[in-house]
């Protein structure tokens, strides 16, 4: 079975969420519902962001904390939301916040990371205007490593504001849900 379908977030093939005319539902980093109509899809190339060097990982803590970066790079404009994959390119691992105090891909234990390892397509996140991610990221290797550089890339989404809830939409989550204990 092709998992070819709008509409279904991770797919391997990388489309975008939605078509212009489509009906959009944005749940936002402060918690609030933005309707939506689509008018406009564009890509958005690949982007590449150094993080620098950064030193090697040590056993105590592993794998070591080495940093933390607003992706400032990924903003998109007033009534616009982009669809990205994020990857790291260099052997550094990633924690993805968004909001900055609320990680993504959690488990209960905690948040996941994305490394070089990572299926690319479980590496999909949104972003809404200027709510863009934080990313905590850590050392792997046991030896200083000279460029930490992640990529992304994908699709901005330029729609047309609602007042009121259409009949049916898309769910665009661009934000993280805090892990729930039972």
């Amino acid at each position: 079975m092709s998992v070819t379908a709008l509409y279904l977030l991770h797919k391997k093939e990388f489309e975008p969420i939605v078509r212009p005319k489509d009906y959009v539902a944005i749940l936002t980093p402060q918690a609030k519902w933005v309707y939506g109509r689509v008018v406009y899809v564009e890509p958005i190339h690949p982007q590449i962001k150094n993080l620098g060097s950064i030193s090697a990982a040590n056993t105590t803590s592993y794998p070591t904390h080495r940093g933390t970066e607003e992706l400032e790079e990924m903003e998109v404009g007033k009534n616009e939301f982009a669809q990205y994959r994020l990857l790291p390119l260099d052997d550094v691992m990633l924690e993805v916040y968004l909001p900055a105090a609320i990680s993504r891909f959690n488990l209960k234990a905690g948040p996941t990371k994305i490394s070089v390892r990572s299926p690319e397509h479980f590496a999909e996140i949104f972003v809404y205007e200027d709510n863009v991610p934080t990313i905590k990221y850590y050392a792997v290797l046991f030896r200083d490593l000279d460029n930490a550089r992640i990529m992304f890339y994908g699709y901005r989404f330029v729609f047309e504001p609602l007042t009121t809830p259409p009949k049916e939409f898309t769910v665009i989550p661009a934000t993280g849900v805090a892990p729930r204990s039972t």
